[in-house]
């Protein structure tokens, strides 16, 4: 019970209290800063798009004919031979 009065007291301490006032020019102070402060969005030329996005597609052709050559070589050569010829045992 002393929790739930507790509760109220200090939910109804909030009911004294004032609210703040801002000065009066303070919101001209804002908007004068947001006026002043003016953004300039550049954009990516259409060109450095398109290359960016030719580079990617090279990337991704390289390393799927990578992995496509690998799995090729991997598959003609035992485990055994492969570890032979990576540590020159022949």
């Amino acid at each position: 019970m002393k929790n739930k009065e507790w509760i109220e007291e200090v939910l109804s301490s909030t009911n004294k209290l004032q609210r703040a006032e801002a000065p009066a020019e303070l919101w001209q102070k804002v908007e004068n800063k947001l006026k002043a402060e003016t953004k300039i969005i550049t954009l990516v030329p259409k060109r450095t798009v398109w290359l960016a996005a030719a580079s990617i597609a090279v990337l991704v052709v390289l390393n799927w004919m990578a992995i496509r050559n690998y799995r090729k070589h991997s598959e003609q050569i035992s485990p055994v031979e492969s570890i032979i010829e990576q540590y020159q045992l022949n």
